[in-house]
């Protein structure tokens, strides 16, 4: 992997944690009071997918990865950080208890944040499978 690869997988990352803060904010501030929490949980985490499957799109044509394990990497290297800074800023930040924070991805009780985590870890891979498709598309 060359520096400039990671570099720009990183700040990939860091523009799905901007985009998680303007979605979830909007979400509050306009739609919950409208629709309610829980509709409002479910657009936010809908429109992360589409945001991470996006800038995951644009990251794969911009750097012509096509290596199957080098993409998972990326993918996965998402998914520890995203944990990771839920962690330190729900817990050092915030305070939130641990049982709080686990919470979030319990997909028994209705939070779909753990599918946010399964987009980061496959979207790498599946954009490269979508631009490999369209570079063979005729005309």
């Amino acid at each position: 992997m060359t520096q400039e690869i990671f570099f720009a997988a990183f700040a990939t990352w860091a523009s799905l944690v901007v985009a998680a803060l303007f979605i979830g904010g909007l979400g509050n501030l306009f739609l919950s009071d409208r629709i309610g929490v829980y509709a409002t949980h479910v657009i936010d985490v809908l429109l992360m997918i589409a945001a991470t499957y996006g800038l995951s799109y644009m990251f794969v044509t911009a750097h012509e990865i096509v290596d199957v394990r080098f993409l998972f990497g990326i993918g996965v290297a998402w998914s520890i950080l995203t944990v990771g800074l839920e962690l330190v800023v729900g817990r050092a930040v915030f305070g939130e208890p641990w049982a709080r924070l686990r919470h979030v991805y319990n997909i028994k009780t209705g939070r779909l944040y753990s599918l946010v985590l399964l987009a980061l870890l496959v979207s790498p891979y599946v954009a490269s499978l979508h631009a490999a498709a369209l570079s063979l598309s005729p005309g």
